[in-house]
């Protein structure tokens, strides 16, 4: 009867805690909060699932830095929502940024240190990926507009960029010799002829400053300047500029008292 008992009770089973704790929020007696175990990446064999843990992994650190688990840790809230975004690019870096985020977190929450190495930590991350994603990003640029010939400056771009365009409205170009002095807000009241760089949208004024921009895509974008024009690079790719008309060639600065009109275009970053 005993043998039989024995053997109905069956192998032990191993306790929980042998295994490890699971990914997710972590905590332990004596630690002041709790932090983000990541999973165990490269044991996820279903692609799909292992994109959403990763984007769930990324959100967790993102709400803890931010402040939002009111745990003690607070850092800037706009720079960690851009780590967020600049992880988002890079999935492939997530496992070993988390896994390190793991290890400052134990260090703050289990030992009771400042979170002044950590906070480091994530402004050294938030300059890292921002010069991965954007090797050269806009300096201040200047450029001498040339009404008589097209397309010119080329700025290149890097996605989420935003910038500022401005330009002196009141130096006078013709269109033509005979024609009508104006300045780079163009002539609002003319349609512009068949074979003008911006003919069809909204806004394009003949003789007007315009922009182009193209992105990495090959997908083109135009849109009117005038004097001022603040925008944002939904993509890399390249802006450039020209006076909005179908021949240059005619075109010519004022002169006054033997001193020629000119604008200096500014670019710069906002």
């Amino acid at each position: 009867m005993t043998l039989l008992i024995l053997l109905s009770c069956g192998p032990k089973k191993l306790p929980d805690a042998e295994a490890g704790p699971s990914s997710g929020w972590h905590i332990e007696r004596g630690w002041s909060g709790s932090c983000f175990l990541p999973p165990d990446f490269p044991a996820i064999e279903d692609t799909e699932l292992r994109e959403k843990m990763v984007a769930d992994t990324v959100r967790a650190m993102v709400l803890q830095w931010e402040g939002s688990r009111q745990d003690g840790v607070n850092f800037d809230g706009d720079m960690s929502d851009q780590v967020g975004l600049l992880l988002d690019k890079v999935p492939e870096r997530v496992p070993q940024v988390a896994a390190d985020n793991y290890e400052l977190c134990v260090e703050v929450m289990r030992d009771d240190v400042t979170t002044s190495r950590w906070g480091r930590w994530v402004q050294d991350l938030h300059a890292e990926l921002e010069e991965d994603d954007c090797p050269n990003p806009l300096d201040d640029t200047f450029h001498t507009l040339e009404v008589n010939r097209g397309w010119q400056l080329e700025v290149e771009l890097c996605a989420g960029q935003a910038y500022r365009i401005k330009a002196a409205t009141t130096e006078l170009f013709q269109l033509s010799k005979s024609g009508d002095w104006i300045g780079v807000e163009g002539e609002p009241e003319l349609l512009p002829p068949e074979g003008a760089y911006c003919r069809e949208v909204a806004g394009c004024a003949w003789g007007q400053l315009v922009g182009r921009f193209e992105g990495e895509d090959g997908e083109v974008e135009l849109f009117p300047i005038g004097g001022e024009y603040e925008g944002t690079a939904t993509q890399a790719g390249m802006l450039s500029l020209a006076i909005n008309d179908d021949d240059h060639s005619d075109n010519a600065w004022r002169i006054v008292e033997g001193v020629q009109d000119g604008v200096t275009l500014e670019v710069r970053p906002r």
